[in-house]
């Protein structure tokens, strides 16, 4: 163990007294004295061999300790450098000069700016003056240059020290080129990665948009087939049901035919004012009444004898709403919005009353209870793509558009499934027949339009009537109804199978100055012409007769006179088209049950030509 150096202090004093007065005292000390201080002087020497020996170890220490520590610093695995305030080095380890591949001598006083990349020396000086600044260590990356003039990333990880009471940095210098080159790629991996998910995002949002147009398209193509499928076992209801009603209708227009006909001649043969005439009257009106209805179902079945005109359609309409007005109750309220410079369609008046008639009254129904308003709307409507169309069966074109709208309870979708059915209501027994809206649809079709409705409980339906515009046409003056009955006296061969239908016209012809021949058989008559063609001026057949139809007969009858004029009277609805007709023939058709008016007007129409 070292000595004291107290101790090694007062030793030596002693010593150096004790020989500095020895040449006196040596002379008078005794024997004993001297031995005690000769072993003094021994022990004292011992000890200072001792610690001359304890010193040289401690030397040889810290050698080894100053080698190890230097083996340490230069080849540590990574740089070492510390450089002043001035950013000079003043200290490097081997692998830093190795790192800049310069010698340790060379690098020692030179500024560490000097091997920077040029450019980003300031980097550099920055972050010293930021280290000298601050306790904690800071870190800094910037290119350094070797002695071969390449380039490798370096990190410095620096802090303040004190060298000799002077401001130095510690720097621990690391090549992370590897790093760098590293990191650049996985960058570039992850740019990779992203502009593939972004590419994957890219084209699985284009399939998903391709799926939804896709599922739209097929939606839609689905609703549509579903509603095709529907309108067409609808058609295919109305052709079956209007069929059933036209040969009903033939039928019971043959007896209309009778109870008009016999009544109005009866009516023309009973005193004025006679409770006779009156009850033939009422026979009379109530023949003709039921001759509408008849007229109704057949507009439902489309096989009615229309009377198509070019028309003006706001002045019937008008017409028709003051009809209707004193049937509907006092709290309805009617608001008619009606364009009079709309043009011409190609129209039975009569039936475009009927249309205006039905809506409103079934509109009337709806509101019966709590009163509201129908507004009545008419206008023009165009459209030129398909898309546009309010009903897929419409074409592109110009149409009148009159719509119905009401305030009243509305209908759930279950009902509007079956309004245009025939004889389905929702009115109690006795409030209605069922035939209104059936009615309107057949009279629409058959004018070549389209009818939508739209409605939802408690806030009404708008009924819409599409009817195609005709361009450039005036209507045609029908007359006021109030001309006389037209009179003649040419010869008239008149067929019917109905025996009383034969017999009426017989006299009612006979009774307008004509002469008459009337026959139940078609063969007959046409034997009867055979004999002598030039024997009558007109035929008027009917159309539907066993053995022999009214088409054959009139065949028959043009093949031995072509001039021959005829009318062919049908109850159901003519069989073939005016074009038809006209080229086989005939020159007109009459629409049973007639009036006495009526195929008196028809006659003279034929005749005159």
């Amino acid at each position: 163990m070292p000595a004291d150096p107290k101790h090694t202090r007062a030793l030596r004093q002693k010593a150096e007294k004790l020989l500095l007065d020895a040449p006196e005292k040596l002379a008078l000390t005794s024997g004993a004295d001297f031995q005690k201080l000769f072993h003094e002087l021994s022990v004292h020497q011992i000890e200072l061999e001792m610690q001359n020996e304890e010193l040289r170890r401690s030397q040889e220490d810290l050698e080894q300790s100053r080698s190890e520590y230097a083996d340490l610093y230069d080849f540590a695995p990574v740089g070492y450098l510390t450089f002043d305030k001035l950013g000079l080095i003043t200290r490097a380890n081997l692998t830093a000069c190795g790192l800049l591949g310069i010698e340790r001598s060379f690098l020692v006083k030179r500024p560490l700016a000097l091997f920077a990349r040029p450019g980003s020396e300031d980097l550099f000086y920055f972050h010293k003056q930021k280290v000298l600044e601050s306790s904690a260590m800071q870190t800094c990356e910037l290119a350094l240059k070797r002695k071969d003039g390449t380039f490798f990333d370096a990190q410095l990880e620096s802090v303040a020290v004190h060298v000799n009471g002077q401001s130095a940095v510690n720097s621990i210098v690391t090549d992370i080129t590897e790093r760098k080159r590293a990191e650049e790629a996985l960058e570039q991996v992850s740019r990779k990665l992203n502009d593939a998910k972004n590419e994957v995002d890219r084209i699985v949002e284009e399939r998903t948009t391709e799926l939804k147009t896709a599922y739209e398209s097929l939606r839609i193509e689905t609703e549509e087939r579903l509603q095709a499928e529907a309108r067409l076992r609808q058609a295919h209801k109305m052709e079956a049901i209007g069929t059933l009603a036209g040969g009903i209708a033939h039928d019971f227009n043959n007896i209309l035919a009778a109870i008009i006909g016999f009544s109005e001649m009866a009516i023309d043969k009973s005193p004025e004012g006679s409770p006779a005439r009156r009850h033939m009257e009422r026979v009379f009106a109530a023949g003709v009444r039921g001759r509408d209805l008849v007229k109704q179902i057949l507009a439902f079945s489309r096989q009615a004898d229309q009377e198509k005109e070019p028309l003006k359609i706001a002045p019937v309409v008008r017409e028709a709403l003051g009809l209707i007005r004193a049937s509907l109750p006092s709290t309805v309220d009617i608001r008619p919005n009606l364009q009079n410079t709309l043009g011409f369609v190609l129209a039975d008046r009569i039936q475009i009353q009927q249309i205006v008639l039905n809506l409103c009254t079934n509109a009337g129904h709806a509101m019966r209870r709590t009163g509201g308003s129908i507004s009545i709307n008419l206008d023009g409507f165009s459209f030129s793509s398909p898309e546009d169309a309010p009903d897929p069966i419409m074409s592109p074109g110009l149409y009148a558009r009159l719509s119905v709208t009401d305030t009243g309870e509305g209908m759930s979708p279950e009902i509007m499934e079956h309004i245009f059915d025939p004889f389905f209501t929702t009115k109690a027994a006795g409030e209605g027949t069922g035939l209104g809206l059936s009615v309107v649809h057949g009279i629409v079709t058959s004018h070549g339009g389209t009818m939508t409705v739209s409605s939802e409980q408690g806030l009404g339906s708008v009924f819409t009537v599409y009817l195609p515009k005709l361009i450039q046409k005036q209507a045609r003056d029908s007359g006021d109804g109030n001309e006389p009955i037209p009179r003649g006296h040419e010869r008239i061969l008149f067929v019917d199978d109905e025996e009383e239908l034969a017999a009426m016209g017989d006299e009612m012809l006979t009774d307008l100055g004509y002469r008459v021949t009337s026959k139940t058989a078609s063969s007959e008559a046409l034997a009867l012409f055979r004999l002598d063609p030039s024997r009558f001026d007109l035929v008027i057949t009917d159309q539907t007769m066993p053995e022999m139809t009214g088409e054959e007969l009139v065949k028959e009858i043009l093949a031995l006179r072509a001039d021959m004029p005829i009318v062919m009277c049908t109850g159901y609805g003519p069989l073939v088209g005016d074009d038809t007709a006209k080229a086989a023939g005939i020159k007109s058709f009459a629409m049973k049950p007639l009036t006495r008016k009526e195929i008196a007007t028809t006659i003279r129409k034929v005749l005159d030509q």
